[in-house]
């Protein structure tokens, strides 16, 4: 098993996780854009059943959902290499 570490490839010095990560970096926005509904929907579709038992948990679990994009963000940009988030935005 320590032998297959020491073969992975190595991104400034963080080993990669495989093809989830290279998905994640390939494919971002992509990614960012699905991850962000997926979210969303998911605390938005549980919603209305909840709605006739507690309405507190229910208003909870919309605004949770509301905030989707920015769980997704974080998710995505966990997955980043550090050598594109310091290019400069114009390069």
């Amino acid at each position: 098993m320590i032998e297959q570490l020491d073969n992975m490839p190595t991104t400034h010095g963080y080993v990669q996780a495989g093809k989830v990560t290279s998905i994640f970096q390939k494919y971002s926005l992509i990614a960012y854009l699905f991850l962000a509904f997926l979210i969303s929907w998911i605390f938005w579709f549980i919603e209305p059943g909840l709605r006739l038992k507690d309405s507190v948990t229910a208003t909870f679990f919309i605004q949770l959902g509301t905030f989707g994009p920015i769980f997704a963000g974080v998710f995505v940009s966990a997955f980043q290499t550090s050598e594109r988030q310091s290019t400069p935005l114009w390069q």
